[in-house]
């Protein structure tokens, strides 16, 4: 049948979304536009089901008339719709349902069925009837003569939808759009719905990189910049990347499966060819030689440099290029400028700024600046590296020297005899309230009242000339002290109101420094190294969700956060900004799990085995019995075998009694039996190790009364436990020899044993605690891992740290 219908189409008024900096191909339609695709696709869904029963009504009365006409009546076909076949009859459906189908439900199950299937349809969620994601095809409105006359097909370009807040009967649409189709504001667009395929392969070109200050990760920057900004892409599209560190055009040269691709909720290939750049991707790219470029800083070397105020001096550190403990400081020097200068710093690779900054040396000084660092000051998120710019201020241009080298502190006497002295001849001099010689108190007198004058505000002795040239001026809203140069350009950066550019909203700030610590803290543009795609992104503004809250996530992180990964342990997809949460939880659940199993009571094995009638492998009782493709071994006697003695499967199966045996004394018999027998002569086993056989240790030669004699004890304690029916251990161990496959399992165990003891040992001589070693796992999950890991080494302690609780 003909299945075709028209697709949804809307003519709108646009308008220009002005951000330079932001590259999307989302547009803000109106609300009404939301609601007129509901009902496009609600109607679209009901002419579709109507289609497909009408098409599988016609197959059904086919089929039933051509079986009437070969005269072998094989029944209507199962028909599990709220809607029957005229002229079918119970008996018809019941037939079918007989000898159709497998597994048939009965008549009353299968209306049943239909039913609370057609109701479920009917009152499905009408956001369910929405694909998504939204994607249609914008073009400039062309009204139908001009196309019938012209027969020139519209430029359009894919879009997606960012949110239905737009007012009526206007959308919403990005520059970069509004200049590749001619538009301008209030000209007429057409929107069309159009379903574009997943996209599975993506091929780009560097046009022209702008800028490029680091070692960036082209790949991340556009994984990051994709799932944000973009919905779809089309072959020949130029994308304008931006990124903190990275910016460049990129053109979309190669898609598949079509030519035009849906990128949301898929796993998308990339491929980027940059001819423009010195390396390609995958290894270091070139830092460019441009404006923005920095300069490395080499220890101890000096070097001269100018700066203007159209181009600061950018100067980087790194600390990864020095041995240098934690505590080494170091100083940034800049000396014999020819005008005042600012300094600003902060980690990363990131041009600081007087907006932007962690250190700073503002002073008025016009003889040296300084800036001292410590490589805690930097953390290896931002590569371990530290910025510096040097700014002219209220100068064209400033020459200067410069030099990073050790800070040298000195050592000053915390007391000095000679400075506080008072000399017994000595007299006070009014004016600077010195203690000063008698024989020369006359002339320092005249000397001082002639050059030296009293602050009234500070009480200090200054020079009259520094006075009367104002060298000595003071900031009235603090106590700092200088020249009015120096208080002047003080009060600029401490006491001037600011506002922030990026948060108009929330008001000025006091000061540059109060300034400073809004945009390394809550600023939304502060620059972050994102804790899910690992770039440099500025981080948006708070998140609005308590949880987003408490783990401090701004909004590119809760964001980006939201994306799901699969738990390795018990394959559930968990959001990333979760997962820390739910990897607790399954730490809570590994620590609190009981222990199900018991350790074989035999001294020479190393099998778990469980004590109560049930398997453990067949039970959630502990923490890793969902691990896929575990071995599951059987450790326990069925209900109709009594296993008195605690013994493993393998231990017990060559005592097994069969007959009936209620007072446990033929098991016993055979017990003392095997005793006996490894005494006297052995198990002729080449591997055996057990000290009570005389194979595995030769020493042991017994006649048959010292034999018995030896054995004594530990069938007196065996019988005791016996008799008794409780669930412990024996007073004298039980020593039987093992098969080769105990003996393989045991070496395992044993050989993992030793590895996690020397562990405890180097981590508590470590922490010097003086506690005694001990492994961090008991021997019983020891040996439950090394048999569900098929007795592997690596992969039996990789099961322990994974699912095992620590002792």
């Amino acid at each position: 049948m003909n299945r075709q219908h028209a697709p949804f189409s809307k003519t709108l008024k646009c308008y220009e979304l002005y951000d330079p900096n932001h590259y999307t191909d989302k547009i803000i339609a109106p609300q009404s536009l939301l609601s007129e695709i509901i009902e496009y696709f609600k109607s679209y869904n009901d002419r579709t089901k109507s289609a497909d029963n009408t098409e599988r009504n016609v197959s059904a009365v086919k089929a039933r008339t051509k079986s009437k006409s070969s005269h072998q009546y094989q029944g209507t076909p199962l028909i599990r719709s709220s809607r029957k076949i005229h002229g079918a009859m119970d008996s018809d459906i019941d037939a079918a349902d007989s000898k159709n189908v497998k597994n048939p439900l009965p008549r009353q199950e299968t209306a049943k069925f239909t039913k609370n299937f057609s109701n479920f349809l009917d009152h499905e969620d009408d956001s369910a009837l929405i694909p998504s994601p939204l994607t249609f095809s914008l073009s400039k409105h062309t009204p139908q003569t001009a196309k019938t006359s012209n027969q020139i097909t519209a430029k359009s370009v894919c879009v997606g939808i960012k949110e239905f807040t737009s007012e009526e009967s206007l959308v919403g649409i990005p520059k970069w759009i509004m200049q590749e189709l001619g538009l301008k504001n209030e000209d007429t667009i057409s929107l069309e719905y159009k379903k574009l395929p997943k996209g599975t392969f993506a091929q780009f070109f560097t046009i022209e990189p702008l800028k490029s200050n680091s070692n960036v990760d082209l790949r991340a920057i556009m994984e990051s910049f994709m799932r944000k900004n973009l919905t779809t892409l089309s072959e020949g599209q130029t994308i304008q990347l931006n990124s903190e560190n990275f910016e460049c055009s990129l053109q979309v040269s190669r898609l598949e499966p079509a030519n035009q691709v849906d990128i949301v909720d898929t796993d998308l290939s990339v491929d980027i060819e940059q001819p423009n750049l010195k390396n390609s991707f995958g290894s270091e790219p070139s830092t460019l030689s441009t404006d923005l470029s920095h300069i490395n800083l080499v220890l101890d070397v000096e070097k001269s440099a100018t700066v203007d105020s159209f181009k600061p001096l950018w100067l980087v550190f790194d600390f990864n290029s020095v041995k240098s403990n934690p505590s080494l400081e170091l100083e940034l020097v800049i000396n014999n400028p020819s005008g005042d200068l600012d300094v600003f710093a902060r980690k990363g690779l990131l041009l600081p700024s007087e907006l932007n900054f962690e250190k700073c040396d503002v002073s008025g000084s016009l003889e040296e600046k300084s800036i001292i660092i410590n490589k805690k000051d930097t953390n290896t998120e931002f590569g371990n590296f530290y910025s510096f710019a040097v700014y002219p201020y209220n100068t064209q241009h400033v020459s200067f020297t410069y030099i990073l080298k050790p800070l040298i502190k000195e050592n000053t006497p915390e007391n000095s005899a000679t400075t506080t002295e008072i000399l017994e001849d000595g007299i006070k001099c009014k004016n600077c309230n010195q203690v000063i010689i008698k024989r020369s108190y006359l002339l320092h007198e005249a000397t001082c009242y002639r050059n030296n004058a009293v602050c009234e505000m500070c009480n200090s002795v200054v020079l009259k000339k520094d006075l009367e040239a104002g060298n000595h001026t003071h900031c009235e809203l603090c106590d700092f002290i200088g020249s009015s140069y120096e208080v002047e350009k003080h009060t600029h950066y401490f006491h001037e109101p600011v506002l922030c550019p990026d948060c108009p909203d929330i008001g000025g700030f006091l000061s540059f420094m109060d300034l400073s610590l809004h945009r390394s803290s809550s600023c939304p543009s502060k620059v972050i190294v994102c804790r899910f795609c690992h770039t440099f992104v500025k981080q948006g503004k708070l998140s609005t969700s308590p949880e987003d809250i408490l783990e401090g996530f701004h909004e590119h992180e809760s964001y980006c956060g939201s994306r799901t990964i699969q738990c390795e342990i018990c394959k559930k997809n968990v959001q990333l900004k979760k997962i820390k949460i739910h990897a607790q939880t399954h730490q809570l659940a590994k620590q609190a799990q009981g222990m199900p199993f018991k350790l074989c009571s035999n001294t020479e094995c190393r099998y778990v085995f469980d004590p109560s009638p049930k398997d453990p492998f067949k039970s959630n009782e502990y923490y890793g019995n969902n691990i896929s493709g575990a071995t599951k071994s059987r450790f326990y006697i069925d209900n109709c075998t009594s296993n008195p003695l605690n013994l493993c499967e393998r231990c017990f199966v060559p005592l097994i009694v069969l007959e009936s045996d209620p007072e446990n004394k033929i098991l016993m018999q055979r017990i003392v039996n095997a005793l006996f027998r490894q005494l006297m002569y052995g198990c002729g086993k080449s591997y055996c190790m057990n000290n009570e056989c005389a194979t595995g240790n030769p020493s042991v030669k017994y006649s048959a009364n010292e034999a018995a004699q030896h054995i004594l004890p530990s069938v007196k304690s065996i019988i005791e436990l016996v008799n008794n029916k409780k669930n412990q251990k024996a007073a004298h161990p039980l020593s039987l020899c093992i098969d080769y496959m105990c003996f393989k399992h045991r070496s395992v165990v044993d050989r993992i044993q030793d590895h996690l003891m020397n562990v405890s040992k180097k981590q508590n001589n470590s922490s010097s605690n003086g506690q005694s070693s001990r492994p961090m796992f008991s021997t019983e999950w020891i040996s439950l891992a090394v048999t569900k890991c098929d007795l592997d080494y690596e992969n039996s302690l990789k099961w322990l740290y994974k699912f095992a609780p620590t002792s």
